[in-house]
Parts: structure tokens; C-alpha cells; sequence
């Protein structure tokens, strides 16, 4: 449950430790007796699952829904030509694949 609430959270502070968050989280129900049998209903919490991650220090990349598996929507890894960390987003609409286009000779 709560790898499914803040499993990729990325906080906008540094100095948010999601682990020891998440740790803390964990602990809550026998510090506090809550009630640990029900499951989320998606449609109720929508609103929690958009989320801001910092992508540099002009660019930022916004979730205004939850996303399925989102780490196979969203694909992190080092470019094999430009030897530089680089964003995959599948399902892009075709207007905004055409703006960032590389048209190559």
C-alpha cells in the first residue's frame, strides 16, 4: 500500500529522505491502531496522484492523473549517442512528437 501511494513520489525538497518517509509510514499502524484492511479506490483519490518531478532547473514534468505502471510510460536512461541522461515518454500526441522533432539530413 504504501509503495503504491508514494512509491515515486519525488519530493521538490532534497531534503526529503522517501525512504525513511516511507519507513515512518510503515510504522503508523501499530503506533497508532489503524485499521489496515481496506484497499484504495482510484476514482476517490484522484486528485492526490498529480505530481511534479524537477527534470533540470527550467524544465519540469507534471502528472495530472495516475498513471499505470508509470515506469514504463516514463523511461529514464543514458543516450548511447549524446552520452547524456535522457527521458523516454511513450503515447505522446502527435503534435507534441512534431514540435520536438529532430528532422535529420
Amino acid at each position: 500500500m504504501i509503495e503504491y501511494v508514494v512509491g515515486e513520489f519525488v519530493p521538490e525538497s532534497e531534503e526529503i529522505n522517501t525512504e525513511t518517509l516511507k519507513e515512518r509510514l510503515r510504522k503508523l499502524p501499530e503506533k497508532k491502531d489503524f485499521d489496515t484492511a481496506f484497499n484504495i479506490v482510484v476514482s476517490q483519490v484522484k486528485g492526490r496522484f498529480r505530481r511534479s518531478y524537477k527534470v533540470s532547473d527550467k524544465i519540469e514534468l507534471r502528472t495530472s492523473d495516475y498513471i499505470e505502471d508509470l515506469k514504463n510510460v516514463i523511461i529514464a536512461k543514458e543516450d548511447e549517442n549524446y552520452g547524456e541522461k535522457i527521458l523516454i515518454i511513450k503515447g505522446i500526441n502527435e503534435d507534441l512528437y512534431n514540435t520536438f522533432k529532430i528532422e535529420e539530413d
